[in-house]
């Protein structure tokens, strides 16, 4: 009977002692307070909005963001619970304000942020590229970067040696936190990318099905272009691309993307992107195409009106550039592109800076673009200069109307030449920017023509027809 109670005694105080324990550990669970281990830093810079983005160590519950015009605050916006990867993205009458980050008890320090609405009369950015997997070089050329303080930074690529390795992103995320959280940083998406999963969770463009996007920041028109994916002429990227230069105003309009269209040495040119694509940077007045991929600085002359850069020295290790007709300048050397644009000259001016002491080495002047399109004829067939019925090639029954658009930002339109196969007919000097043409004719044609502004520059639309007159 002794024995008994003594066992049940036993038992007694062993579940007491396991049910204390339990609490304990409980307790230690609850008190266990998250880390922040990535940002916060911004993306998607807009007029009205930003996002703000960071990583906790652990899930957390309560999540936000506290923002206003100064470091007082007074507004907040609430993000996604349980969960360690944070996107809040907050909107705002003001242009210029700061924040703070908040999962459950854990604050984070104030930061400061600026919306494009900011930059109506001036702002600079800076391109570069290939920062991979030198951590001491790509944090030097980083470092220099943030000193410039630019508005927001543009990564034309390949920010990894493997993008597959979440270690490596932790990596590059630490050598640019310094620059990620005093300028917001647009991406493009490189080969060493790989499928792009990592990519988007470290970046968020705005369409994020797909790593091509444009956005809007002063003056300019920026399209990003994902190369690793179809361009070609039917792709869903080619009609987006299409579509997006055609609606844009600004007067400035930059494209980046990874490979490089016109590039001498490494990896040299991607003839694919050049066949596709400079037909619409050059329809569309383009002033600009950055690239990364071969490992050192060059800039081409300008190309039917645009002029190619490759700046892709950011850490990776440096190519040696090679020689072509179309190359102006070349540098092996760490840099980056920094472009400041004002719209009290309406001028967008590019230096290229080394990477470990900010010295310029080079530098480009950009007008606000031209463009000329021929309106009329259109892919159909006309007879007596009536459209009949849409068709693959123009095909011309009689006289025609050659009817055109100019496109001019600055300095205005001086004239427009009308060309026949390479032969000057007809030069018109006000708008609307017409010619007949009513030459008796049997065979195929070239049409051209030609838009000059009042500062010199000009700049070409062509279209093959057949006729028959």
């Amino acid at each position: 009977m002794v024995k008994s109670q003594w066992k049940k005694g036993i038992v007694f105080w062993m579940l007491l002692l396991f049910m204390g324990s339990c609490f304990s550990a409980s307790t230690q669970t609850t008190d266990i307070q998250p880390e922040v281990v990535i940002g916060p830093y911004t993306q998607n810079v807009t007029e009205t909005s930003i996002t703000i983005i960071w990583e906790t160590d652990i899930p957390t519950d309560t999540n936000l963001v506290e923002y206003g015009k100064t470091d007082n605050y007074g507004y907040v916006k609430k993000g996604d619970s349980g969960v360690c990867h944070h996107e809040i993205t907050i909107s705002s009458d003001f242009s210029m304000g700061h924040y703070k980050v908040i999962s459950d008890k854990k604050e984070s320090k104030d930061y400061e942020f600026s919306l494009s609405s900011a930059a109506l009369e001036q702002f600079r950015f800076v391109v570069f590229g290939d920062s991979r997997s030198n951590r001491a070089r790509r944090q030097m050329v980083s470092h220099q970067v943030n000193a410039e303080n630019p508005d927001f930074v543009i990564h034309s690529g390949d920010m990894v040696g493997n993008g597959n390795k979440w270690v490596e992103w932790q990596e590059w995320l630490a050598d640019s936190m310094p620059l990620l959280q005093n300028s917001t940083m647009f991406g493009v998406r490189g080969n060493h990318e790989e499928d792009g999963e990592f990519y988007r969770r470290v970046f968020t463009p705005p369409i994020n099905k797909d790593c091509w996007y444009s956005f809007d920041y002063g003056l300019c028109h920026f399209v990003i272009i994902d190369d690793n994916v179809p361009f070609e002429e039917k792709s869903e990227q080619y009609r987006w691309l299409k579509e997006d230069l055609a609606v844009t105003q600004k007067p400035f309009i930059v494209a980046v993307q990874h490979e490089g269209m016109y590039c001498a040495g490494g990896h040299n040119s991607n003839l694919n992107l050049r066949q596709t694509l400079e037909p619409l940077f050059n329809r569309y007045g383009v002033q600009v195409v950055y690239s990364g991929h071969n490992h050192f600085y060059q800039r081409t002359e300008k190309i039917n009106g645009t002029i190619y850069i490759t700046a892709a020295g950011a850490g990776a290790p440096l190519y040696t550039p090679g020689d072509a007709w179309f190359v102006n300048t070349s540098k092996k050397a760490y840099h980056y592109c920094l472009v400041n644009v004002s719209s009290n000259t309406a001028v967008m001016h590019m230096t290229a800076r080394y990477g470990n002491n900010g010295t310029q080495f080079d530098e480009y002047f950009f007008s606000p673009r031209l463009v000329v399109t021929i309106k009329k004829p259109q892919r159909a067939l006309y007879v007596g200069n009536k459209k009949i019925v849409p068709l693959i090639f123009p095909v011309i029954v009689g006289k025609i109307d050659i009817e055109v658009e100019v496109i001019e930002y600055l300095s205005g339109v001086q004239r427009v030449e009308f060309f026949i196969d390479n032969e000057l007919k007809e030069t018109d000097s006000d708008s609307p920017y017409t010619w007949t043409w009513d030459e008796k004719d049997f065979f195929f044609h070239t049409i051209k023509v030609t838009a000059f502004d009042n500062s010199g520059n000009s700049v070409s639309d062509r279209l093959q027809i057949f006729k028959l007159h």
